[in-house]
């Protein structure tokens, strides 16, 4: 079974791409494959910000209820610049308390060139 990556990289509050994203990876995980999400640079404020204010919240909310179902892991890269305020597991939004299974966790680079490097499918959004 072929595994898929998607690397997230799209603003979720200005882009219909990592709602995109998130359908196509909850449906490919409902199907058995295995899945990794990566969030990095403007997709991080689909932490940071309310999901109610992104663009297609209601595809995100039925994905995220796909994810939960099959305890995905959304991990996230921070690689933001001084200029933004950094996150951090304990600044996640308690707006996913909903999704008690869905487990957000930071990455680093090198495991996603781990990723990279072993999955089947990439995904860039």
């Amino acid at each position: 079974m072929k595994s898929l990556l998607f690397i997230i990289l799209s603003d979720p509050q200005f882009s219909h791409r990592p709602a995109e994203a998130l359908r196509i990876a909850s449906g490919m995980l409902s199907l058995g494959h295995p899945v990794h999400i990566v969030f990095s640079h403007a997709a991080l404020n689909f932490f940071r910000k309310p999901r109610y204010e992104t663009i297609d919240y209601d595809i995100i909310e039925q994905s995220l209820v796909q994810l939960n179902k099959h305890e995905a892991t959304l991990l996230f890269l921070d690689t933001t610049h001084a200029t933004v305020l950094p996150l951090s597991n304990s600044s996640i939004p308690e707006n996913f308390d909903n999704y008690p299974k869905l487990k957000i966790e930071h990455t680093e680079w090198t495991a996603v060139c781990t990723l990279i490097e072993n999955d089947d499918v990439l995904f860039l959004l």
